[in-house]
């Protein structure tokens, strides 16, 4: 329990499986991320876990991509 509210672990979100997991947890200890573009790009997970984490809402309001919009 966090602020309050259950945490769940990442294999309980649909779609994503115990080895994704693990390279999620892993991949999140070792830096911070300015997109989920690029936090896909290093954990290794595909499109369709990132979706599903996406959907979930497991990264916040964090970007999904790192460009800027011009207009």
């Amino acid at each position: 329990i966090e602020d309050g509210k259950i945490r769940l672990p990442f294999v309980s979100v649909n779609g994503v499986g115990e080895n994704a997991a693990k390279a999620i947890y892993n991949c999140a200890q070792r830096a911070d991320f300015i997109s989920v573009e690029e936090f896909q790009n290093q954990s290794g997970v595909s499109k369709s876990v990132i979706d599903s984490l996406v959907s979930a809402n497991a990264f916040g309001n964090m970007p999904l991509t790192a460009q800027m919009t011009l207009f």
